[in-house]
């Protein structure tokens, strides 16, 4: 038998595919400096600047270009890189911490849809998730993709069709 939350995450799914079947999808912007290394994080001034600070997520996050090596090979993407995570953050259920790269949520990346505002990257896609959520994150010092659930309250407004 569906439960309610999962019949209301295929509703979703469902109206997702027809949305993005009837609008052009949004390439992901060209990065304009060398990718760094996602497992690799220094505590120094560039991370105190201002981030895109997530509701939903309860953290700061910093938008990176960076990589990961994996089976010798270079691997390129669009990383939210945690800054700053709040004390009832719902990612304290993966043991994530600063430093730590949030890559995709529920399987779709990160960066879907983001956008320069005054300088600082906005990830709209922070906000669109609610409920039990699949997180995939890279912890400092390591190439290793994870992949774990945490409960999402939805603390963002929700995006509407036009």
């Amino acid at each position: 038998m569906l439960t309610r939350a999962i019949l209301l995450r295929l509703a979703v799914m469902v109206c997702a595919a027809v949305f993005s079947a009837s609008v052009t999808a949004q390439e992901e912007p060209v990065a304009q400096v060398p990718p760094v290394a996602a497992g690799v994080y220094q505590s120094n001034a560039t991370y105190d600047t201002p981030g895109y600070h997530s509701a939903t997520l309860g953290a700061v996050f910093r938008t990176e270009w960076m990589y990961i090596l994996q089976n010798g090979q270079q691997i390129t993407f669009w990383g939210a890189r945690i800054t700053r995570l709040n004390v009832d953050s719902p990612l304290h259920a993966l043991a994530v911490r600063v430093g730590d790269v949030i890559t995709r949520l529920d399987g779709i990346r990160i960066s879907t849809d983001m956008y320069q505002d005054n300088g600082i990257w906005q990830l709209p896609e922070c906000e669109r998730h609610f409920g039990r959520t699949e997180v995939r994150y890279i912890i400092t010092g390591t190439n290793t993709v994870r992949i774990g659930d945490t409960m999402l309250s939805g603390g963002g407004p929700v995006p509407v069709a036009p």
